[in-house]
């Protein structure tokens, strides 16, 4: 059931993202309870395997948060996956999900033509992510464009299910 779930998520979630820009928390939310719940069923283990994932997920994701890199539903939406598959597969998932998002940003640099002007924010953007006090900004930049990174969130896992069954 955690994989039809998990799968069923990611997949509405990209849509959603793509469409609107968004991830509601009508899907994470229940992701995140489905998969503790189901967790706890199995026991002890399983249990803190899924809360260490929920954990993970929503902490992985923060930083580029932190500097409005990127919304509150794509950290829910890693949460649930934690949550779903456990710690373990959330690594996995999480290292496909970067590798999508690179792609993706690499595209977007190619297609808009300003990859010196981004690369060259980067030492901007790293000290934002790791700076304290208020929610930090990332530098401005003339290029609006976003990147619906529920898709990445999608083809990561996708692609974890695929390359690390069983979780």
């Amino acid at each position: 059931a955690s994989i039809l779930i998990t799968l069923a998520l990611v997949l509405v979630s990209a849509y959603t993202d793509i469409r609107k820009r968004l991830i509601y928390d009508a899907f994470t939310i229940p992701g995140m309870l489905a998969g503790v719940y189901f967790a706890m069923l199995d026991g002890p283990e399983p249990l803190a395997w899924s809360l260490a994932g929920l954990a993970g997920g929503l902490l992985v994701l923060y930083p580029f948060y932190r500097i409005g890199g990127m919304g509150f539903g794509d950290l829910k939406l890693m949460g649930a996956i934690g949550a779903l598959g456990g710690l373990t597969f959330l690594v996995s998932a999480y290292i496909d999900t970067a590798l999508a998002g690179g792609v993706m940003a690499v595209g977007l640099m190619l297609r808009r033509g300003n990859t010196t002007e981004i690369l060259g924010r980067s030492p901007q953007v790293l000290r934002a992510m790791f700076s304290r006090g208020k929610k930090a900004q990332l530098p401005d930049s003339k290029d609006k464009d976003t990147i619906p990174y529920g898709v990445a969130i999608c083809s990561g896992t996708v692609i974890a299910w695929l390359t690390h069954w069983p979780w």
